[in-house]
């Protein structure tokens, strides 16, 4: 199949970022969002960077403050750091370990898709890449040197550029370095992790126009030890819906198991801005792991996975946009492991962490004293639609349907702060862990109608990302061969209520089958029947466009070659 490069272009923009005269802070000022941001980790800070500025949608404030938690454990026994600066916790400092954090060097770096190609920013990138910063390698020669080569006052696949991925790109990199005396808790050392981060929107109108993308590249410098392990990383976030127009204690929130998501929405219509709005936090990329049983078939009991022994039983995948796609067989992408929240309350034992052991509990799904939580007699929510309250995994906090009132529901409106959970795994010494979020804004006349939208929003982000953003890597910078699994690799949207797309790649020329089953096991579509030859391919399955007239529920999507086939489930909400 041949491939071809997306170039994303700006439609139109009332307004353009803002970098403060040190270039310390940034006001990414895009289409209706407005966000600040800081070269230290923290994603709106209003009271640090510029005054009384809140993260905006169409004006209307939806985010007071956004970062995450680390924790995990080394030769010094278990640690936590983080930013968030609604919590105060703030134990990371710009640059890379070691550096001087008031080095000029340690700015914050942005980057335009209509940027003059090898102009300024482009030439200001080789800062940037000093620091440990991404560029595509066009020449091939390990350099980044951004230069006309083909004298052509255009880019070509042959030439360096930076890696930036949206319309508009903010870069910084920020470490643990706080002395242990001026972190929330303050006997953690420093464990010598190095962040890489990486914020991209586009300007191109809704769903991506009501996006935020992160990317989180953690490294281990191995100032403390080759391995810090058990890591758990939390975005966290404090949605302050609607401040200013109406009070931000009369929110929910609430968990999507199935892409991920932890979300916030208000509890009555804002009379005031006659408008509501939704938030939703969604990993889009877990970090890399290998697990015995789940991931591979670990053939000589040695607990390591040998690519040359064992049998790999899924594949990784890391989307890193103009650098193309990474697999990893034998591993899996770690999904959302636990959802929790936090409110103004102090008589609730789920209020933010102060002490260290509070954090690892909370990244565990468990209350303050380190008990799971007990749906059956939760205060703030309640359990409906004749659901055994025994049954309900409390490590996901409201992981009911609002939508049709089924589940464990949040019904105590409060000032809600939200933590999305992925791990364990280990940082190994220099070699980096992406971790890929996304925010989302939905709007409604309603709350549920808001919730929706932001709903679509993490749906779309989802299927974005697993098309590595669009961007497709130019033919003759691969291997002259490409090799190709034969895989059906998955479907998105997933869940899906009318179209979902589904990708599939082939090792040889073959003759497929590309099928549809329910539980039942009866065949209900045939997608693909014919000779392929190997490469990657997208096909399409809509029940109502096929008349179909098939129930909700899940079904398997079966693909055959000759002897061998792959299958991946699919759920049909109608």
């Amino acid at each position: 199949m041949k491939k071809q490069i997306l170039i994303i272009i700006l439609l139109c923009s009332s307004a353009f970022g803002q970098l403060s005269s040190d270039e310390k802070f940034y006001l990414l000022n895009l289409g209706k969002i407005k966000l600040p941001i800081t070269n230290y980790g923290g994603i709106n800070d209003p009271y640090y960077t510029f005054p009384f500025v809140n993260g905006t949608y169409d004006t209307i404030p939806f985010l007071n403050s956004g970062g995450f938690y680390l924790s995990g454990y080394s030769t010094q026994g278990l640690w936590g750091n983080g930013v968030t600066q609604t919590s105060r916790v703030l134990d990371y400092q710009p640059g890379p370990v070691g550096s001087n954090p008031e080095n000029p060097q340690n700015k914050i770096y942005v980057l335009h898709s209509y940027d003059e190609p090898f102009g300024i920013t482009w030439q200001e990138w080789k800062e940037a890449v000093e620091l440990g910063a991404d560029f595509y390698d066009g020449d091939g020669d390990g350099v980044y040197n951004p230069v006309d080569k083909n004298n052509n006052d255009k880019w070509d696949a042959n030439e360096d550029r930076p890696d930036f991925l949206g319309t508009e790109t903010v870069w910084c990199v920020y470490n643990d370095g706080v002395e242990s005396a001026l972190r929330r808790f303050n006997k953690v050392q420093r464990q010598g992790i190095e962040i890489h981060q990486t914020i991209f929107v586009y300007g191109a109108g809704n769903p991506l126009g009501r996006t935020i993308f992160i990317r989180y590249r953690i490294i281990n410098k191995g100032t403390v030890g080759d391995i810090l392990d058990s890591v758990y990383f939390s975005s966290f976030t404090d949605p302050d819906l609607n401040q200013f127009y109406d009070t931000y204690f009369d929110d929910l929130a609430g968990c999507d198991t199935l892409s991920n998501s932890g979300f916030c929405y208000n509890s009555k219509h804002d009379t005031v801005s006659n408008l509501d709005l939704a938030f939703i936090t969604s990993i889009l990329q877990g970090p890399p792991v290998y697990k015995s049983g789940s991931s591979y078939i670990d053939v000589n009991n040695n607990g390591i996975y040998n690519s040359d022994i064992d049998v790999a039983l899924d594949t990784a995948y890391l989307y890193n946009g103009f650098k193309g796609i990474d697999t990893i067989p034998g591993a899996q992408n770690l999904t959302m492991t636990s959802f929790i929240q936090s409110h103004s309350s102090h008589g609730s034992p789920t209020f933010e962490p102060y002490f260290l052991n509070d954090l690892r509990y909370l990244q565990l799904g468990k209350d303050r004293s380190g008990e799971y939580l007990n749906p059956c007699n939760w205060v703030f929510g309640t359990i409906t639609g004749n659901i055994p309250c025994e049954e309900v995994n409390p490590i996901f906090m409201y992981s009911g349907d609002p939508f049709n009132n089924v589940g464990w529901l949040n019904t105590f409106p409060s000032d809600q702060r939200m933590y999305v959970t992925t791990g364990p795994f280990d940082l190994i010494k220099d070699k980096p862990v992406d971790i890929i979020i996304a925010y989302a804004v939905g709007t409604g006349d309603e709350p549920l109608a808001a919730l929706s939208e932001a709903k679509k929003s993490v749906d779309y982000a989802r299927a974005f990302h697993k098309k590595n953003f669009g961007i497709e890597v130019p033919d003759y910078v691969e291997e002259e061969t490409t090799k190709y699994d034969f895989v059906l690799r998955y479907n998105y949207p997933n869940p899906f209520n009318s179209e979902t797309v589904i990708e599939y790649s082939l090792d040889k020329r073959s003759y497929i089958k590309l099928k549809v089953y329910n539980l039942l096991g009866e065949e209900v579509a045939t997608l693909v029947n014919r000779e392929e030859e190997a490469g990657f391919y997208t096909t399409s399955f809509n029940p109502a466009v096929s008349n179909l007239n098939l129930p909700s529920g899940v079904y398997t999507a079966v693909l055959q070659a000759d002897a061998i086939s792959d299958a991946i489930k699919m759920i049909y909400l109608k």
